[in-house]
């Protein structure tokens, strides 16, 4: 379909290992091109997160990456949600990204992070004003999409606070959602 195979191309956020992701410049040059960072939920890396990339270039003319957490580790998904690999870690992959995607030459105002389920959990942690993101994170997106996220939020390590936000970031939830109660995503600003 056009889409880089992932590789182990981004140097992870504590310089341990590289992190995998499938890159993928627009065919027509990075520059003046809006850049989604694609970030999979609990299954990890499945056909929907490409075709989500597929459409971003298609119908956006954009740049994608679609990053991997659970590969890179040599895990295949994470179901139990509340792990080391939850929103915390992988909000220090979705900065990872943004710093490797700034090196690339993309326009660094023009990258948005867009992830569903745990990586729509991802997005909101990654966007949540607290000391840690405003220092890391802060303005390395313009906005964030968090499509049916894990809108759990009770402090813990495993389960951390979500908002309010740094940034802008819409999150697309639905009356019927089993997965994830709507009620659970206040808007927060």
């Amino acid at each position: 379909v056009g889409l880089d195979w992932p590789k182990p191309i981004i140097p992870a956020f504590n310089g341990k290992g590289n992190l995998i992701a499938s890159w993928n410049p627009h065919p027509k040059g990075i520059k003046g091109r809006p850049t989604f960072v694609i970030v999979h939920g609990g299954h990890g890396l499945i056909p929907g997160d490409f075709a989500t990339a597929l459409w971003a270039r298609d119908e956006l003319g954009a740049n994608t990456l679609i990053l991997d957490s659970y590969w890179s580790r040599g895990q295949q998904e994470n179901w139990e949600t509340y792990t080391r690999l939850g929103a915390n870690a992988r909000m220090l992959d979705s900065i990872a990204a943004a710093r490797w995607l700034n090196a690339q030459g993309v326009d660094k105002d023009k990258i948005f992070l867009m992830g569903g389920s745990q990586g729509g959990w991802t997005v909101l942690r990654t966007f949540t004003d607290e000391p840690f993101m405003e220092q890391y994170a802060k303005g390395l997106y313009r906005a964030g999409f968090s499509l049916y996220p894990v809108c759990n939020s009770k402090g813990w390590k495993t389960d951390p606070t979500l908002g309010p936000y740094w940034g802008p970031v819409l999150v697309f939830t639905a009356g019927r959602d089993t997965a994830t109660d709507p009620n659970k995503c206040p808007a927060r600003v």
